[in-house]
């Protein structure tokens, strides 16, 4: 309100002249002032601050024109001056009305909150009529957070004056915030009505359209608004914020760079560019976006959160457990630093303190999802299974409550399916369909039907693997008329009814089924490369975004595990991957296998009998881990930091045939892959072993 306030101020506020006989030097005094009051109509401050000083020479004792002079330097920022100016003034008539009121807006644009509150009160008693006074006070209420307070101050002015377009402006502020949002716009359309000029009615429209959904409606108010005055950097700000939610990251930047632009110490316009930048993964310029938010505003604790968020992207995680403390100290209720605080603690193994942060974050907003989703992993990785799997079944909710899915079917809480047809939907990534598709057997054999949706590359593996069930291709929007049912259900939702314990997971549990004869095949074409181990290897994943870059070692950290004797090591890294596998080949001296003409990446069931064939696969955490577990095939996984996916054992529940290597935050790749390697060296002297025995 603070702009608004100051808007406002511009328009002159000059007193009356008091009923008084007028003397010769009164006349000319007064021929001054009216000559600086036509100057500053004019736009002519300094002729009119000339004439308004020449007044008071000709009379000392002309409150009205010292009143002036107060004004004009209110408008200068000369708020020193204004204030002996308008001193003066009320010395000489304690009861000039505007003076009093000029004072306030003196005090109210130097935050002198209380004494513009009395300044206001005591213009209205001199002057009940004075709808600007009114307007101002209700104006100052919004500006402490008094919205209710504002209302019947605006209303009074609007009563005085019907056509006073910034009373309706303010009234629309208020209801605006009091979330009432139709009343909000009746006012703001009758304050376009009054001043189809004035550009703030067109942005805070957009600002209430916004609230009500209405993006497009939004976006169009805010362009007029530019239109009307294109160095107003607001809307330039919240048009940035549209483009950002709707990921169309470059153009956005422009937007945010552009309000910086018009106001280079706007705050949050540098905390949300640097919040594009870091989704560009652009850390460097983000970091000094937040930096320069800081610089701006000192207190913003969202640009100490986004610091602590990039910092822990960066696997840094002590320093961004500083800076989230940090914005938690600006402001205690500020959810997003919770939920940075959370994560860094996490994966530093601190679960009970993780805990506790996400905790936090939902008791301040109950509908963060990624408060919600990221208690869920914490209460899972402890083993609290039935309240873990609850928080972790929101993470495809909206924030409105509804699934981002739009499928008709009531969503299934464990009723009885013995005559009922279940769809079962696909969950995040290939990795996270696969570990989710262990339950598929048991939720087939208790429904009548079950349709099961998942990414377009796993339905021939999966329809081979569940041929009792139906399979079809996630497209997007839904089919309804292939994915028809009394039930629907997310993959991963299925472990709420089917593993609400550890002690519920199967013993054996490697449901994919590659088609026999490919396997034989791939046999055949493995044992071509001699005696010794066949492993298949996998390095990182194709998504090495953010902190996702610090779960994977470079392959040229592999060199121990590569060079055990005795093994004959299969590429399973399933995109371009040439270069890097010729040089490690070089670098370590041995050769690494590839059969160029299955298609890792697209044609899974082909993959999928290509790993079964093997003896062993080491591997990151990718969709080939789960590949090959679910197959059944010996799996060691690298991982780093926390994972939820052991449910507090120290196994994998899900894979009995998968063993986790975890890379704690504190530690090296080259720790945990000598780890890898010397278990690799055991398996290989214990396999000759057996031979010869």
């Amino acid at each position: 309100m603070k702009w608004l306030s100051k808007l406002f101020s511009r328009q002159p506020q000059h007193s009356v002249a008091a009923d008084v006989p007028e003397s010769v030097a009164g006349s000319e005094a007064e021929a001054c002032k009216n000559r600086g009051n036509a100057h500053w109509a004019n736009g002519e401050v300094d002729a009119a601050l000339a004439c308004y000083h020449e007044a008071v020479a000709i009379d000392p004792n002309y409150a009205e024109a010292f009143n002036n002079l107060g004004f004009v330097c209110i408008q200068r920022q000369d708020y020193e001056d204004a204030e002996r100016y308008l001193g003066r003034a009320v010395a000489i008539n304690s009861e000039l009305a505007n003076a009093h009121y000029n004072f306030g807006m003196l005090f109210q644009q130097t935050e002198r909150s209380e004494q513009a509150t009395t300044s206001f009160q005591k213009a209205i008693a001199i002057d009940p009529k004075n709808a600007n006074a009114h307007y101002s006070l209700g104006s100052l209420c919004l500006q402490l957070g008094r919205d209710n307070e504002a209302i019947p101050h605006f209303q009074t002015a609007i009563d005085i004056n019907p056509n006073h377009f910034m009373a309706h402006h303010g009234l629309a502020m208020a209801y605006q915030r009091l979330g009432k949002l139709d009343e909000a716009l009746d006012s703001i359309a009758r304050t376009i009505e009054l001043n189809r000029g004035f550009f703030a009615a067109y942005f805070n429209r957009g600002l209430i359209l916004q609230l009500r959904d209405d993006i497009a409606g939004a976006r169009a108010c805010f362009e007029e608004a530019l239109s009307l005055c294109p160095t107003f950097p607001e809307p330039y700000y919240e048009l940035g914020n549209q483009l950002r939610e709707e990921n169309q990251l470059e153009a956005s930047v422009l937007y945010f760079q552009k309000a910086i632009e018009l106001n280079p110490d706007y705050a949050k316009a540098h905390n949300n560019l640097g919040v594009v930048l870091m989704k560009q993964e652009k850390t460097e310029d983000a970091l000094s976006c937040f930096r320069e938010a800081i610089r701006a505003k000192p207190d913003l604790a969202a640009a100490h959160s986004n610091i602590g968020e990039l910092l822990y992207r960066l696997g840094k995680l002590d320093e961004s457990l500083i800076w989230a403390d940090k914005a938690l100290a600006l402001d205690p209720l500020f959810a997003d630093a919770y939920i940075t605080k959370g994560l860094s603690l996490k994966y530093q193994g601190r679960l009970a303190e993780a805990e506790r942060a996400f905790r936090k974050a939902l008791e301040i907003n109950p509908q963060h999802r990624s408060a919600r989703y990221n208690l869920g992993t914490v209460l899972l990785a402890r083993g609290e299974l039935a309240e873990g799997w609850a928080h972790y079944g929101h993470r495809f909710f909206r924030d409105s409550g509804t699934l981002k899915r739009d499928f008709p079917q009531p969503l299934w809480n464990g009723e009885e399916l013995r005559d009922k047809t279940l769809l079962v939907w696909g969950d995040q990534g290939i990795g996270d369909e696969i570990l989710f598709a262990t339950m598929f057997p048991e939720i087939i054999a208790r429904a009548r039907h079950c349709i099961i949706e998942c990414a377009p590359k796993l339905v021939a593996l999966f329809a081979s693997s569940f041929p009792e069930a139906i399979v079809v291709p996630c497209i997007h929007p839904p089919d309804p008329a292939t994915l028809k049912g009394d039930f629907q259900i997310a993959a991963a939702d299925l472990a709420r009814w089917l593993r609400p314990s550890v002690s519920s997971f199967p013993s054996r549990n490697d449901p994919l089924t590659p088609d026999p004869e490919r396997v034989v095949h791939w046999k055949t074409r493995l044992a071509e490369l001699g005696p010794g181990l066949k492993v298949g290897f996998c390095w990182r994943s194709r998504n090495l975004k953010n902190c996702r870059s610090l779960q994977y070692a470079n392959l040229r950290q592999w060199g121990p595990i590569l060079t055990v004797p005795g093994v004959h090591f299969v590429n399973l890294q399933y995109d371009e991957c040439t270069a890097e596998l010729a040089e490690a080949s070089e670098r370590f001296g041995i050769p690494l296998h590839v059969f160029p003409e299955v298609d890792l990446f697209d044609d899974l069931h082909e993959a999928a009998a290509l790993t079964k064939a093997l003896d062993l696969v080491v591997t990151a955490a990718t969709a080939a881990s789960g590949l090959a577990a679910a197959t059944g095939v010996p799996t060691w996984e690298m991982g780093y930091g926390s994972t939820w996916v052991s449910l507090g054992t120290d196994h994998v529940p899900w894979f009995p045939s998968q063993r986790m290597y975890i890379r704690r935050w504190d530690q090296t790749w080259e720790e945990t892959i000598a780890v890898v390697s010397g278990d690799l060296a055991t398996r290989v002297s214990g396999q000759r072993l057996s031979k010869d025995r």
